[in-house]
């Protein structure tokens, strides 16, 4: 390669690749912007910016910045003159002495801003509310106290009465529940639960306030992350134990979220079906991705005091008097992890 034409090569790669469109090539998960994670080490809050145009980016917990050959090079962990040969031939830029096969590139797409859902005004519910969320799920009023004081359960009215509902103080999502007990009416199929409209369905609710915490049960769905508390308070651990809760088995934890877990012990509270393991599993996996200390739990053989299976953590808040002695230990650690 002639000294001249490397310049130039390199000036034109450049041209053609941004670090947006570098970065997500290397790192399909990692979401650039103004104000971002570092895409190759653990960045629990995010300092890392890469410009508007996408050619320059900054660290500001390293020092370290540039153009696209320093982040290609600290990318890869490589020098700089590897890096401006590398960059050439993945942008497939040709020529006398740069006729190198070009590498496929994913390009970044626009970074988009969402916008926040318009999601209801909510209440923390009177007293006999409280109380009769309590009796319906067979919880310790105590846990329902805490969950209200996290901030991931509410109340609110609704054309079919009263209704208990499962948010955070994100508000990116929020589901709904009768506080009676009944199916929605007013819904196609008549589910139970009500996703309320605009909400990121797929938005790990309470996760900010459960990483701050000793470790973190991972739950799928508003029954199991209020049972998820019950069981924290009934071990006398409801303060170590942070809980987040996937609104549906097809969610998937966003990118931005996962980070924040990374070194934490996480137990994910499987649903006993196949859409429950197969959930399991995927959240396992991100998860260990992100440098999450993961374990699963199984209710195989508990059964509950109407001789029912019990198949997740809200059925195990009524779990059999022998069953639990013949579980006991289980039950008993099952958020000691």
């Amino acid at each position: 390669m002639q000294p001249g034409r490397a310049v130039s090569a390199v000036a034109e790669a450049k041209e053609r690749l941004t670090i947006r469109d570098i970065g997500v090539s290397l790192f399909p998960d990692w979401r650039p912007g103004k104000s971002c994670r570092c895409p190759w080490r653990e960045d629990r809050n995010p300092s890392f910016s890469v410009s508007e145009d996408g050619r320059l980016f900054n660290c500001f917990a390293s020092g370290e910045g540039g153009d696209a050959v320093s982040f290609l090079a600290l990318a890869r962990g490589i020098t700089e003159s590897e890096a401006a040969r590398e960059l050439i031939r993945m942008a497939g830029v040709t020529g006398a002495g740069c006729n190198l096969p070009p590498v496929p590139i994913r390009r970044a797409e626009p970074a988009k801003e969402r916008e926040k859902p318009a999601l209801p005004t909510f209440d923390e519910g009177t007293m006999a509310e409280r109380a009769q969320l309590a009796r319906l799920r067979n919880l310790a009023p105590d846990a329902v106290v805490i969950a209200i004081e996290r901030g991931i359960l509410r109340f609110s009215a609704s054309r079919e009465g009263r209704a208990w509902v499962v948010t955070d103080r994100d508000r990116w999502a929020a589901q709904a529940r009768r506080l009676d007990g009944h199916r929605w009416q007013r819904l196609t199929g008549q589910p139970k639960a009500w996703t309320l409209a605009g909400s990121r369905a797929s938005w790990p609710i309470g996760w900010a306030d459960a990483v701050r915490r000793e470790r973190v049960a991972l739950v799928e769905g508003g029954p199991d992350a209020l049972a998820a508390v019950h069981h924290a308070w009934a071990s006398e651990c409801a303060e170590a134990v942070g809980v987040v809760c996937m609104i549906g088995a097809a969610c998937r934890i966003p990118d931005e979220c996962l980070s924040a877990f990374a070194g934490l012990p996480v137990r994910v509270f499987v649903h006993n079906d196949p859409a429950g393991l197969k959930a399991a599993r995927k959240w396992a996996a991100q998860l260990a991705g992100a440098g999450a200390r993961v374990s699963g739990f199984s209710f195989d053989g508990m059964t509950r005091s109407d001789g029912a299976a019990v198949n997740d953590l809200c059925d195990m808040a009524s779990i059999g008097a022998d069953s639990w002695e013949e579980h006991r230990d289980l039950t008993e650690n099952a958020m000691r992890f």
